[in-house]
């Protein structure tokens, strides 16, 4: 069968994700193998968007959370995967890291490009470089998770490209916000 979810497991009861027929089994990561379980490792998605008109010199930038749910009790996974949306939604607004493609319009897209700070390597894995050449003072900084959560601080140079040890980092999508007395600079960088 083909299903439209990734391992429903025991999730879709009404069998949406394979047209209303009952499979007869119970795929899940335990089972996923042919019946073994799935080895440990990455997992990988596919997100597709658009349409987009590209120009010569233009470019696109989109901000994505792939959100995961698993209930441990009776509770409905998709009340939670909900919940864990509208946190994301509402951490990002909060903390003016993103614009998120609904109503809030809050930024708008010249004053956030910018704003935008430039990283390199991105990917990383031991450091980034943060070009902070045409910012005139010190930088507060701060990194947080793609969830959020800050799990970094400290402060950088201006006038100059400052080299950040990504140290104790997880590997995963991040995003630095920088904070001067006359704004606030952002960027998004992906440890390896």
């Amino acid at each position: 069968y083909d299903f439209n979810y990734f391992f429903p497991g025991n999730s879709d009861t009404c069998h949406y994700g394979t047209g209303g027929i009952d499979p007869g089994i119970n795929l899940t990561e335990e089972t996923g193998n042919n019946g073994s379980p799935n080895p440990p490792g990455d997992r990988r998605g596919v997100v597709s968007s658009g349409p987009f008109t590209f120009k010569p010199g233009d470019v696109q930038q989109l901000d994505m959370a792939y959100v995961f749910a698993r209930s441990y009790d009776d509770s409905n996974p998709l009340d939670i995967v909900t919940n864990r949306i509208i946190s994301i939604r509402n951490s990002a607004i909060t903390d003016s890291l993103m614009v998120l493609p609904d109503e809030i319009d809050a930024i708008s897209e010249n004053e956030g490009q910018s704003r935008q700070i430039r990283i390199w390597p991105n990917p990383a894995q031991d450091n980034i470089n943060i070009d902070c050449r045409t910012i005139e003072e010190a930088l507060n900084y701060q990194i947080y998770s793609i969830t959020g959560i800050r799990v970094g601080s400290g402060k950088l140079n201006g006038n100059m490209v400052n080299h950040l040890p990504l140290n104790g980092l997880k590997h995963g999508i991040y995003i630095i916000h920088l904070k001067t007395s006359k704004g606030y600079y952002y960027g998004k960088f992906v440890k390896q």
